[in-house]
């Protein structure tokens, strides 16, 4: 076949793709009586997006391959689109689908999606469409990337979020890059906010093909300029030949890129959102056209600097501006930030050459110019450098490499605070509403409440502590659990991993604790001894602690309700989620359901939520949790005209 007549024929092919699941589109699938997602399938069936196999069923539970979700976006536009861009494309992809073993019918689609960003056009992800060491085998999609790919199908991606609350129980196995598009996919109503049976979103398992069915036909309505297309192909799809491999590490970008050195290329904006997890580092920026960028590696891949000053991963903040070179596959490998004002911390080594200040940390010595505008300090008082002592504690602000400030602490002193933090061989102790972390000797004398303890450990969060400092190390501690109580708490979340339980309480200035459990904690509700495990949130709770372990945590089984009064500035009555800012310019994000009463606040009739709207004034009473507000009863200020 002449080059010319093959590209006709895929022409021909794009409107006709899935035989496989073709059939009769007058009957209903055999398999898909009473099932949950039958109307939906339904209806995409009657969109011809997808639709059923040869013997008469849709086998709901089948994963999805990665090349089918492809299509099955793509097909939600019209075959004219579709087919125009192929044209006009085909020739730059054809090498690389070639390449990697895509099948010919399906290139119409792919190509589209790349050119309409749905996905990355890059090597790392187009060699895991299909698998590479075996014969038409297609790899799975994953329920995490397709949100991305519809997401970025539906150009919502200036709507992501800066900040983002998920109520699954399995969020911990959400990359975090996807979690923005997670949080815009419900706040649409393609999917919903609590996920399945046991409240799992289950981002690593292969989405199905009745989960497809419910996101394109709630997607679908959002696509303009649609066409149905003609679904009689007799090419094969084999949904048998599906692998599960992981996504490659791209999250799809687009934006203006700039090659450095023909290996990196460069992107410049702002920060909006960091997470690390173990010892990879994710984060999002948002460049000057407003467009979302995900980059990630590995912290040891990472070079960051502020300005011409090296610095860490801890100094990248949500605000910053910065520069970021990286890699195929959006992995990070400098990051630069724009120069502002740094504290970098250590001991006293002395001074340099001519106006230096050095300093001894992590091993490494460094050293920053100083002038006579530099404010100097040991122990908040204004001294001379010669002052400072070797092995002296000290904070050096530094801002375009020159120290603007120095703040010196004695290295032979007694330390009086509370602990604040264990960490290896060091403590962190809180001291006159500062923060200092002091290296223990191996030798240290460590008692608490009178009785010799071996292992730094043993010391716990908010202990007193009473610490002796020789040449800058810690060389004895006394430290005294201190025995307190929370009256009328309220539980915020409860944490249960398989290594400690943590339950997190606000007192009645809604200040925050993170609480440990232990075997010898006693869990009381109404009186009756209970567990964990029966603990509510938003159950109203008296708290009596040894530390930072709970003793006791006693309810009655009450819920505590918190009021809040603002304006709404986001409502989406479809998955019923309200977020107001209060008088304070506080966000609050509210979850309603059936269940929660809603009410003109001046006549008292009852309203329904869709009659809520933006920059409405409302009251909202409810239960608190981490993250939100479960409302039991909501007052609008109505506007009548």
């Amino acid at each position: 076949m002449t080059r010319g007549k093959k590209a006709a024929s895929i022409l021909l092919c794009s409107a006709m793709v899935f035989s496989s699941f073709a059939t009769s589109f007058a009957a209903s699938y055999t398999d898909m009586s009473k099932h949950w997602a039958e109307s939906y399938v339904q209806n995409i069936k009657e969109k011809q997006i997808i639709s059923g196999y040869e013997d008469g069923s849709f086998k709901p539970d089948k994963s999805v391959s990665r090349l089918e979700a492809i299509i099955m976006i793509s097909k939600m536009f019209s075959v004219n689109q579709i087919n125009q861009i192929y044209a006009s494309k085909k020739d730059a992809w054809e090498g690389k689908l070639v390449s990697y073993k895509i099948p010919d019918w399906s290139w119409p689609y792919v190509v589209f999606a790349v050119e309409n960003n749905i996905i990355p056009g890059t090597d790392d992800f187009l060699s895991k469409i299909m698998n590479q060491s075996e014969k038409n085998v297609q790899n799975a999609a994953l329920r995490y990337e397709v949100m991305v790919y519809m997401v970025r199908a539906l150009n919502w991606e200036s709507e992501l979020g800066k900040t983002a609350v998920l109520k699954y129980k399995d969020i911990q196995t959400i990359p975090a890059q996807a979690i923005p598009y997670i949080d815009v996919m419900i706040k649409k109503g393609i999917i919903g906010e609590s996920g399945d049976q046991n409240g799992n979103f289950g981002a690593q398992r292969p989405v199905t093909r009745a989960e497809m069915a419910v996101m394109l036909a709630n997607a679908y309505k959002y696509v303009s300029q649609l066409s149905p297309t003609i679904n009689t192909d007799t090419a094969q799809v084999d949904s048998n030949n599906v692998t599960n491999v992981q996504m490659p590490s791209t999250i799809p970008s687009t934006g203006t890129q700039a090659v450095v050195n023909n290996s990196l290329s460069v992107m410049d904006g702002t920060v909006e959102l960091v997470t690390s997890v173990g010892d990879y580092t994710s984060f999002t920026i948002s460049s000057a056209s407003g467009v979302f960028h995900s980059f990630g590696n590995n912290n040891s891949m990472i070079q960051i600097k502020i300005g011409n000053s090296p610095a860490s991963l801890s100094d990248l903040k949500i605000k910053d501006k910065v520069k970021v070179l990286y890699e195929e596959g959006n992995k990070a490998r400098n990051i630069i930030i724009a120069d502002k004002e740094q504290k970098v911390t250590g001991v006293f080594s002395g001074t340099g050459m001519g106006t230096t200040i050095q300093l001894l940390s992590d091993g490494q010595v460094q050293s920053y110019v100083y002038d006579a505008t530099t404010k100097i300090t040991l122990d908040g008082i204004n001294v001379d450098l010669s002052q400072i002592r070797a092995n002296d504690q000290i904070e050096i602000f530094v801002l375009s490499g020159k120290a603007t400030e120095v703040k010196a602490y004695s290295s032979n002193k007694t330390v009086y605070g509370t602990v604040a933090d264990i960490r290896s061989s060091s403590v962190v102790i809180e001291e006159n509403n500062r923060e200092n972390q002091y290296e223990v000797a191996d030798n240290a004398l460590i008692t608490k409440n009178g009785s010799r303890v071996y292992n730094l450990n043993e010391l716990g969060i908010n202990d007193q502590i009473t610490a002796v400092m020789q040449n800058g190390k810690i060389t004895s501690i006394e430290a005294a659990s201190v025995k307190s109580r929370i009256r009328k708490g309220v539980i915020k979340q409860i944490l249960i991993s398989s290594t400690k339980t943590q339950i997190i309480v606000a007192d009645s200035d809604n200040k925050d604790y993170t609480l440990d459990v232990n075997i010898n904690t006693q869990v009381r509700i109404d009186g009756r001894r209970s567990s964990v495990n029966d603990l509510k949130l938003g159950y109203e709770v008296d708290v009596y602690l040894d530390g930072n372990i709970i003793e006791e945590i006693s309810a009655d089984g009450s819920y505590k309700q918190s009021m809040y009064v603002g304006k709404v500035v986001y409502h989406d009555d479809r998955d019923r989620i309200i977020e107001m800012k209060d008088s304070d310019g506080n966000t609050i994000k509210v979850y309603y359901d059936s269940s929660t009463m809603i009410e003109d606040i001046k006549t008292g009739n009852t309203l329904r939520a869709r009659q809520i709207y933006k920059g409405d004034e409302v009251t909202i009473v409810g239960i608190e949790r981490l993250g939100g507000l479960d409302a039991t009863r909501i007052m609008v200020s109505m506007q009548y005209y």
